[in-house]
């Protein structure tokens, strides 16, 4: 199976802005940024004291609050 060739309209569909301006996209994106603060708070107080793997953990709890973000802000919204 070949690559997709990424489109010009593709990539400035990528690299614009895409703000959170609906209402119920605000309220999406906070809600999943406090579910995962309490995860990752949760996380961190059952591994301990501070360790690469603990660190790593977090960062990549962070990495999918970013794309969980860019997904739903450049899609047509939420489903709710």
């Amino acid at each position: 199976m070949e690559g997709h060739t990424i489109t010009r309209g593709e990539l400035e569909h990528r690299f614009q802005s895409h703000p959170a301006d609906a209402m119920n996209t605000k309220e999406v994106h906070d809600g999943i940024a406090s579910a995962l603060l309490e995860a990752t708070d949760t996380c961190v107080g059952l591994t301990g004291g501070p360790t690469p793997e603990q660190s790593l953990a977090v960062r990549k709890i962070e990495e999918g609050l970013f794309w969980f973000k860019a997904a739903l802000d450049r899609s047509d919204g939420p489903r709710l």
